[in-house]
């Protein structure tokens, strides 16, 4: 059975989602969410299991352009529809 993927935008942000599965970002949900982890500007940052890509977004915003995120998915679906693949 086929699922409808849909896409959604926020600002500068588009995100996909899958079914009943919805995923957003707000600056000020992240920093709540995460905020602990104390990323700073320049730091690398691997996410591993990167789908919907909410960490992914907020870790590039912390590290800036002097830093790196590296997100990898390993679920081929969720994979698929990360690259737009849908």
């Amino acid at each position: 059975m086929d699922t409808m993927v849909k896409m959604i935008s926020v600002g500068r942000y588009r995100w996909v989602y899958e079914g009943n599965d919805f995923a957003y970002y707000v600056p000020l949900f992240g920093r709540l969410q995460y905020g602990f982890l104390k990323i700073r500007r320049g730091d690398i940052v691997l996410d591993i299991g990167a789908y919907p890509g909410d960490f992914s977004i907020y870790a590039s915003e912390e590290v800036g352009d002097s830093g790196l995120v590296i997100a990898v998915e390993p679920h081929p679906n969720n994979f698929r529809i990360l690259k737009g693949k849908y």
